[in-house]
């Protein structure tokens, strides 16, 4: 669990917190209003960096306004 203590993050014991490192892939919604990004935790360089890491896909509608969404697939 995180908490927030003078605008930082504090990461709860015996948890880690992972970021995005790179955007991988770009995609635009058919009518335009929105972009999805897959972000990695890691940067992919073959198949085998895939395995065992969450990834974030950030969702931006039109205006930019961002939404996060996390997916830990472990």
């Amino acid at each position: 669990m995180l908490t927030v203590c003078l605008g930082m993050w504090l990461v709860a014991e015996g948890k880690r917190v992972e970021y995005a490192e790179e955007v991988y892939s770009i995609d635009e919604a058919q009518d335009g209003k929105k972009i999805t990004l897959l972000c990695p935790t890691m940067q992919i360089r073959s198949r085998g960096d895939t395995l065992n890491r969450p990834t974030l896909t950030v969702v931006c509608p039109t205006p930019c306004i961002f939404r996060e969404q996390n997916a830990n697939i472990a």
